[in-house]
């Protein structure tokens, strides 16, 4: 992780996004997936993503179930889970309200 709170750390790189959102409009609700292409340039033990306004539901990586917890302070999400150097593939579940 980066020493600087503000900064995610360079050894995780998206290179791709797929998101799917299932808006709820008479509950001013949202639910959807995310599916983050990844590349890990060296071995990690945690995973930072930028997150804010969202109740995440479960993580995978590589196909694998990861703990996870939102830190309010930095609007992060950490995966704590160990990736090799390569390409890994991130899947979040996750809801919303929608608001203005």
């Amino acid at each position: 992780m980066s020493d600087n709170p503000y900064r995610l750390p360079h050894t995780v790189v998206p290179s791709r996004y797929r998101l799917v959102l299932e808006p709820d409009l008479e509950k001013a609700m949202f639910s959807g997936t995310a599916g983050i292409d990844i590349r890990v340039s060296e071995p990690v033990t945690k995973v930072a993503l930028n997150v804010d306004e969202l109740d995440i539901t479960s993580v995978r990586i590589g196909g694998n179930d990861a703990p996870f917890h939102l830190d309010p302070d930095t609007e992060r999400l950490v995966i704590e889970a160990s990736v090799d150097p390569g390409d890994a593939v991130i899947e979040i579940s996750f809801t919303g309200t929608l608001n203005d």
